[in-house]
């Protein structure tokens, strides 16, 4: 059977962030995390997730605002199994 992640998200402010990290999705990182591991086993959702923290933290740039130390370990959970400089290279496509 095809696993899909389906997710419905209806009006403004269901996610916010609370200035407690750069990117929402370090939040979805950490709430699928903790609740169905399997889903980081599918690379396309992976480098999806990882691709918007970059965004939204200019690529852990530490002299920017948007950076946390969850949005560091979001990185790190969501390389795994990936060159070091891949974080660089997929900044670089966006």
């Amino acid at each position: 059977m095809n696993k899909q992640l389906s997710m419905l998200v209806i009006g403004q402010g269901v996610l916010k962030t609370k200035n407690e990290v750069g990117s929402l999705c370090t939040i979805l990182t950490n709430n699928y995390c903790e609740e169905t591991h399997d889903l980081f086993q599918n690379p396309k959702l992976k480098n999806l997730l990882l691709a918007g923290i970059l965004l939204d933290t200019h690529n852990l740039n530490v002299t920017s605002s948007f950076v946390t130390r969850r949005d560091a370990e979001a990185i790190l959970l969501l390389s795994v199994g990936s060159s070091p400089d891949y974080k660089y290279e997929l900044f670089e496509q966006s």
